[in-house]
């Protein structure tokens, strides 16, 4: 019953303030993004000292 009213009230959440929910996944994906460049230029970056 309580799981139910949960998932309920965060669906309406999530309808009513659509845009922001796609900022926000948006801003997650634009920021994993680059972290994960980030990562790739580092471990370049290592590779190239040792070269």
């Amino acid at each position: 019953m309580r799981a139910t009213f949960v998932a309920s009230e965060v669906s309406s959440g999530l309808r009513r303030n659509l845009t922001m929910t796609l900022a926000v996944i948006i801003t997650v994906a634009v920021s994993l993004g680059l972290f994960g460049a980030s990562m790739l230029v580092r471990a370049q970056v290592t590779t190239m000292k040792d070269f």
